[in-house]
């Protein structure tokens, strides 16, 4: 070392040099060191100067100057990663893990030290220890290394608690020394008990670390790993009595099934055979748990809710060690393990063996957990407080795992006797908390018959509590569909559905609640589902007298029953007022305020129950007994409260609740084809009297439905005319438009509200009852129907599966019996003439003659703009809902003629309509005429008329307007053939083909001046000839000779003009190859005109022009072929104007290849020009 270097450390080892001096001496050494020595030197000094600061840190008093430092670590990591890149230059001779440790245990203490520094510091440490940690917890002892584990979880509670900013890199240093000191945990050997014993005494601190941290946390899980390597590695699993507790007496555990309690304390966790506790590892691990948990002091109560809240990851950790090291921990007994013959049956051998005896180990973890630890089967006088729900969801989460890892098997003991019975025990004592449901669905699954016992407790407590929306029922709701599920798979689903009913109708469910969870409707569709899924048995039979009997039985309560007293419910709104809710006013069905008489909710949950039942079981049923069941029950109990004027709130719903049950009957009779006798099944006139009055007046939804639905069905059979029309003009008034009409509704009518009852009403009126209305209802009625139908055909989007007037509507105007019915199909006409008329704009040649006049008649002016758009957008919405097939042919030609007044007004620039928004309302009229045609003929409108629509586009108009108007105008002429050759008369023809005086005259000149895309006349022009040649007329010489005059004399009038116009064309083309890729309107016109002209002349002979047409043909295909091998198209037009012109050219030598074999059949045609524009 040179003389500076031997000043350098002089003054580095002076005792009276400041730390802030000698920091900034090593700072300024380095600095001309790196600039002036060679790579060796400044190597040396830099680890020099790295040893004598871990010097520095090893004897350092004053720590706050050194060990907590930025300034010092900021050197250090400097040097350290300097050093570090060199491979031969050891890491640092000392001990550096007392460093570390001294850092983690005075930095959660340190003082005067802002945030921006602490994170500079802790990540400079975090960098420094990133190098050093394996080394430094190599040379320490195992005594050593643990107590730095210590520290750092001490530590990390302090750090993690604050929340400042250094929380990630304390996080990263964390996680850094604790992969090393996983790694030196791994290979401890003889250290393993002392690590073990360390990680137990040190769970006091780790249990509050591992809450503060995330469980995706990388030091979450590496200090998991830490826990598992220490307590749960081969040789401590090996080592304490695991093996030995298989064998082990666990009846002798101190608890009973039926409520005796298990000796207390840390000491009686887990017993071996001999009554003593064992040392096993998970034993040793649920002492000290246990120790915790009893802990008394201010933090009991946090250390509790720590213990709960870790002990299913331990349950986790635990298995999954066992399954680990199970080669090691459970081989085979010695005198079974060569008797296989195969390796393979060797291996499943063992697995189960494995499996066997880790199942009787979870057993003995359960039990540990269960018994002493929570105290499970004891009595709390805390229920629904967070300890007490803690308890529940730990056990929860246990079970959890014990079901995942198939830790207990269901018919095989293996160490579990009794065990889960004491767990339903236990469950059964929190029902308040819902998730005691949740450990039931985890047992139900396991072993059903652990829960059968207390089953009907279960149900019971469902029947008895309302759903509030306040509260969490998933484990409520997972219970259900697990023993939806269990009873299903076992075949025996009829009698669940009698352990239900009498649940409902038990003694502990007279509270009289409406609305619980075994009347819930998801669990009532779920059980449907399930119903509908089953081989009826012999059972059927007994299932519904069964359930018959239920009903008898509440309905004999119920007559001597008093309704419930008024309640007091609070109404939130802006200000907070009390009300009382009697039981004579209108409570929703699925309202968790819904309350009744005791036996009045017993028969309402019954007859949900026995209505499903009837509903959605297949096939057999005891059809037999339904009129029985009616004649004996129903009847007198409806004569006896829906006929009296005095009958109750409730008792009216009950009674709403048996007509349901009732009309269920009758619907499954007539769907196995069995007629009922009208005598027997005629409700009595008091209560059909009392059904009107309650569809007029009702206020709850459910009540208002389901009696109209009774009354409706009644109909069908047989009734007075005047009474069924004075309930169908009831029905259709409160189905009238409102302010709800918007309202989405799920379809369930007992949940829903009285603003979604003309949802409710419309869908039952229109799936199955129009033709009742047409039948029996009044022109009122009717025309109330028809305007409602008509209201709804909005231009909105309307999503199908939402049950909206609009959604209703739309699906109702699909179906073809709507437009069966001749009275309704009126009505609805008239209803749809009414909306899309506007005022002198229904006859287009009215529109005309006012767009002529040099004023504006005022009738028209004062028309307003906005109800042109919203008339004009319900064209399209009828277009787009209204199968056209259906209309009559005067509405069709009515609604016709209203399109293209329109069409002509605000297309004349007279409307006042924005002029961005005519062409597109244009459109939509012209696709709606088209559909209308599609569907069915009509009356077309004069030439005069339609030369003005097809006059009215200029060059200007979007591509999408120019083809609406060319499809309609195709459209018209082919109406014109098809009238041509239904009456013989050719006067409409003659009359299309004379509108155009001069056809494709302009042109030439047009096209001399760059413009070589056709007017809205002039590809008009072609599509009449294209029509009249190809689609429709068949060949000329027999054609009236007026009609073909017509024709010859229109074609001859362009055959100079646009012969001129292709001449000039073709030399372009050859002079400028590129403007070929705009002349898409020129080659399909040439292709009409020539295709005329060969037609006309009856395939005799070439035409006079063919030559012209011939080269044009040659110049345009030649041109765009060799454009598009070579690929130079791509660069000279759009891709729409290459793919028009390839269209054109083919078109067009499609008919010059056809043509050219008609004149010379001997002539072979070569097809390679086909061959180059196809891949094109």
């Amino acid at each position: 070392m040179g003389v500076d270097h031997q000043q350098l450390f002089y003054q580095l080892r002076s005792t009276s040099t400041p730390l802030s001096d000698k920091l900034q001496l090593i700072n300024s050494t380095l600095a001309s060191s790196s600039s002036s020595s060679s790579s060796a030197s400044s190597t040396a000094l830099g680890q020099l100067l790295r040893d004598w600061i871990v010097e520095l840190f090893l004897r350092s008093k004053h720590v706050d100057q050194t060990i907590l430092s930025p300034q010092w670590w900021q050197l250090l990591d400097s040097l350290s990663t300097g050093t570090s890149t060199s491979s031969s230059l050891s890491l640092p001779a000392a001990p550096t893990l007392p460093i570390l440790t001294s850092f983690l245990t005075h930095y959660p203490s340190a003082k005067n030290l802002p945030s921006d520094q602490a994170v500079e510091l802790v990540s400079h440490v975090a960098a420094v220890w990133s190098h050093w940690s394996t080394s430094a917890l190599r040379k320490a002892n195992i005594d050593q290394a643990l107590d730095s584990y210590s520290t750092l979880l001490n530590s990390s509670i302090q750090v993690l608690q604050r929340a400042a900013p250094d929380t990630e890199p304390w996080q990263q240093l964390g996680l850094i020394h604790i992969q090393s000191l996983n790694l030196i945990i791994d290979s401890a050997g003889k250290g393993s008990k002392k690590v073990a014993s360390h990680a137990l005494s040190s769970l006091s601190s780790f249990l509050p670390t591992i809450q503060l941290l995330r469980s995706s946390s990388p030091l979450h899980q590496a200090l998991l790993r830490t826990l598992q390597s220490s307590l749960f590695n081969v040789e401590n699993l090996r080592k304490g009595l695991a093996r030995e507790s298989y064998h082990a007496n666990l009846s002798s555990s101190g608890s009973t099934v039926n409520g005796a309690t298990a000796t207390g304390g840390a000491a009686s966790l887990i017993y071996d055979e001999n009554g003593n506790r064992t040392e096993s590892a998970a034993g040793e691990l649920l002492a000290v748990l246990k120790g915790m948990y009893d802990g008394v002091g201010p933090e009991a109560q946090v250390k509790k809710k720590n213990v709960l809240e870790i002990i299913p990851v331990l349950t986790r950790l635990y298995f999954d060690a066992l399954a680990t090291h199970a080669s090691v921990l459970f081989p085979l007994p010695s005198s079974q393990a060569n008797h296989f013959a195969t390796p393979s049956a060797a291996r499943s051998a063992f697995e189960l063996h494995s499996l066997t005896k880790r199942r009787h180990l979870a057993a003995t973890w359960t039990r540990g957990v269960c018994l002493n630890l929570l105290q499970w089967i004891h009595g709390t006088n805390n229920v629904g407080s967070e300890l007490d729900h803690l308890k529940t969801k730990c056990l929860s989460d246990v079970l959890t795992v014990i079901e995942t890892q198939d830790l207990h098997r269901d018919g095989k003991e293996e160490g579990w006797e009794g065990c889960l019975e004491m767990i339903v025990l236990g469950a059964t004592n929190r029902l308040d908390d819902d998730t005691s449901f949740e450990v039931l669905s985890l047992v139900t699954r396991m072993d059903f018959d652990a829960v059968s016992p207390k089953l009907e407790e279960g149900l019971k407590y469902l029947s008895t509590t309302s759903i509030s929306t306040n509260q969490d029922h998933r484990g409520k709701q997972g219970w259900l569909r697990t023993l939806l599920s269990h009873y299903t798979k076992s075949f025996t689903l009829l009698p669940f559905l009698h352990h239900i009913s009498q649940a409902i109708g038990s003694e502990a469910s007279h509270n009289g609640c409406i609305n619980n969870y075994l009347t819930r409707i998801e669990f009532l569709d779920a059980l449907r589902k399930r119903l509908g899924g089953i081989v009826p048995g012999l059972g059927v039979k007994d299932a519904f007298e069964q359930l018959s009997q239920g009903i008898r039985a509440a309905l004999e309560e119920a007559e001597t029953a008093q309704p419930v007293e008024a309640v007091e419910v609070e109404q939130e709104g802006r200000t907070k007022k009390r009300r009382k809710v009697s039981s004579s006013s209108a409570i929703p069905l699925e309202s968790n305020t819904a309350r009744a008489s005791s036996s009045t909710a017993a028969l309402i949950g019954r007859s949900r129950i026995l209505t499903l039942f009837i509903q959605a079981l297949p096939t057999p049923l005891p059809l037999e007994h339904f009129g029985v069941f009616n004649k004996d029950a129903l009847e007198p109990f409806l004569k006896t409260f829906l006929g009296s004027k005095h009958a109750s709130r409730e008792q009216v719903v009950a009674g709403v609740e048996m007509l349901r049950v009732r009309e269920a009957m009758l619907e499954r009779m007539r769907f196995e084809g069995i007629v009922e006798p009208e005598a027997e099944w005629a409700l009595d006139k008091a209560v059909n009297k009392r059904l009107v009055k309650l569809v007029q007046d009702d206020e709850e939804g459910f009540v208002v439905v389901e009696v109209a639905r009774t009354l409706l069905q009644g109909f069908e059979k047989g009734a007075d005319k005047a009474t069924a029309e004075q309930v169908i003009d009831i029905i259709s008034s409160r189905c009238a438009p409102g302010s709800t009409d918007g309202r989405a509704w799920d379809g369930y009518l007992r949940r829903m509200d009285l603003g979604q009852l003309p949802t409710a009403l419309w869908e039952l009126v229109t799936r199955r009852h129009l033709a009742l209305f047409e039948r029996l209802g009044s022109e009122t009625s009717l025309w109330s129907i028809a305007e409602r139908i008509v209201s709804n055909i909005t231009t909105e989007h309307v999503k199908d599966e939402d049950l909206t007037i609009k959604s209703i509507t739309r699906r109702l105007l699909r179906r073809a019996d709507l437009y069966e019915l001749p009275r309704l199909r009126q009505q609805f006409h008239l209803a749809l003439s009414a909306i899309t008329s506007v005022e002198n704009l229904q006859a287009p040649s009215t529109v005309l003659k006012a767009l002529s006049a040099s004023k504006v008649p005022k009738s028209l002016g004062s028309i307003k703009p906005r109800k042109l758009v919203e008339v004009i957008g319900l064209f399209g919405s009828i277009g787009s809902m209204l199968p056209m097939q259906y209309l009559g042919k005067s509405l069709r030609n009515e609604l016709v003629e209203r399109a293209f007044g329109l069409d002509l007004w605000i297309g004349g620039g007279k409307s006042g309509v924005e002029g961005e928004l005519v062409e597109g309302l244009q459109i939509g009229l012209r696709k709606f005429v088209i559909l209308v045609m599609d569907g069915g003929s009509i009356s077309p409108p004069s030439v005069a008329v339609i030369s003005r629509l097809v006059s009215s586009a200029d060059l200007e108009a979007s591509s999408e307007y120019l083809t609406t108007i060319n499809d309609l105008y195709r459209k018209l002429a082919q109406s014109a053939i098809v009238s041509f050759k239904e009456t013989s008369s050719p006067a409409r023809l003659i009359e299309m083909v004379a509108a155009f005086e001069k056809p494709l005259s302009g042109l030439s000149n047009r096209f001399r001046r760059g413009a070589a895309q056709f007017m809205t006349e002039e590809k008009a022009y072609t599509t009449l000839l294209d029509v009249l040649v190809v689609e429709g007329l068949g060949r000329a010489e027999g054609l009236p000779e007026d009609l073909r005059t017509a024709i010859a004399s229109s074609v001859q009038a362009v055959t100079n003009p646009f012969g001129k116009t292709l001449k000039t064309a073709t030399q372009q083309v050859v002079s400028e190859p590129k403007t070929v890729f705009t002349l898409a309107d020129l080659i399909n016109s040439c292709c009409s005109i020539w295709r005329a002209k060969d037609w006309l002349a009856n395939d005799a002979s070439e035409c006079d022009e063919v030559d012209t047409y011939a080269a044009f043909a040659q110049a345009t295909l030649g041109t765009t072929v060799s454009h598009i091998v070579s690929g130079q198209a791509n660069t000279m037009a759009a891709e729409s104007d290459i793919a028009a012109t390839c269209l054109a050219i083919a078109e067009l030598l499609a008919f010059r290849i056809g043509r050219t074999r008609t004149m010379s059949k001997d002539l072979k045609v070569s097809s390679a020009a086909f061959e180059t524009l196809t891949p094109a």
